[in-house]
């Protein structure tokens, strides 16, 4: 049903709880997993590329100990857009 599951993710407490939802759903339906973060420029907390690529480790390795490859992808911008594109 689902080919793809993209899984935007950012450093909420929320993010990495709802993970097992997106690990579920790409297991359950033999889906492609891409986690996504974004660079956001106008927001200090989610300005520093090394808390992403942190924060992408950790839920790509929450996402391998379930069993499941998946794509990371960092990108800059405005969540909303990126994520839509």
């Amino acid at each position: 049903m689902f080919e793809t599951v993209l899984f935007p993710i950012d450093q909420s407490r929320e993010a990495l709880e709802t993970a097992s939802k997106a690990i579920e759903l790409a297991r359950s339906h033999q889906s492609r997993l891409i986690l996504l973060a974004v660079l956001q420029t106008d927001r200090p907390e989610m300005n520093n590329a090394k808390l992403i690529t942190s924060l992408l480790s950790r839920a790509k390795e929450q996402v391998s100990k379930a069993g499941i490859s998946c794509e990371v992808i960092e990108r800059e911008g405005k969540p909303a857009f990126v994520i839509c594109d």
